[in-house]
């Protein structure tokens, strides 16, 4: 458990740019416990009611909606360093999206209630809560422009751009259901630019 929880202090610096003070470690380290969750099992199900916070420590997962036909549709990818379950401190009720391990992963969970004690208690889990709500809403506000204003060969250049590596560690259809098309679309899509030297044309 320490183990884990120094490299997600490590983490949790290097993302946020901010040096955590030996007492707040200890005090996180007592708030916090370890979660593993094998590869393609859910995290998080659709209707549950979730009131923890989740930072990955190893591993990636993804958040998905299931719409009315029973398809899913990969809302974001979640990897080391990164938080998921935030969602429950908003809207406060059943969660309306899933949450998928892609690996094996290893998370530290903390509940809503002791989240809250943290950034309201401590200025420098605040300012870290503030960050991770600024870079979330440009992350919403980049997605929700790459759906509706670009085409498909765009919005998978701008996923190389947002989650390098990413790629190499998941299978197609994920990334397909990120983009909003078939995983046979893509593999033509990735030919295409592959013969145009990545090239992406509108």
């Amino acid at each position: 458990m320490m183990d884990n929880f120094e490299k997600l202090v490590e983490l949790l610096e290097k993302y946020f740019d901010v040096n955590i003070d030996r007492p707040s470690i200890g005090m996180l380290a007592r708030l916090f416990k370890e979660v593993r969750i094998n590869k393609y099992d859910n995290l998080i199900y659709l209707g549950s009611e979730n009131s923890n916070i989740y930072f990955v420590v190893s591993g990636i997962l993804r958040d998905y909606y299931i719409d009315s036909d029973g398809k899913d549709r990969t809302r974001f990818f979640i990897s080391e360093g990164s938080m998921c379950g935030e969602d429950s401190l908003f809207i406060g009720s059943s969660s309306f999206t899933c949450t998928q391990a892609l690996e094996d992963c290893v998370l530290l969970t903390i509940t809503g209630e002791d989240f809250r004690y943290i950034i309201s208690k401590y200025e420098q889990f605040k300012d870290m809560w503030v960050k991770a709500l600024e870079g979330a809403l440009a992350y919403k506000i980049k997605r929700e422009n790459s759906l509706l204003m670009k085409n498909a060969a765009q919005r998978y250049m701008d996923f190389l751009v947002d989650y390098p590596e990413l790629e190499k560690r998941i299978r197609q259809k994920y990334i397909a259901s990120y983009l909003g098309i078939t995983p046979v679309s893509l593999s033509r899509l990735r030919k295409t630019l592959q013969k145009n030297g990545g090239a992406v044309t509108k």
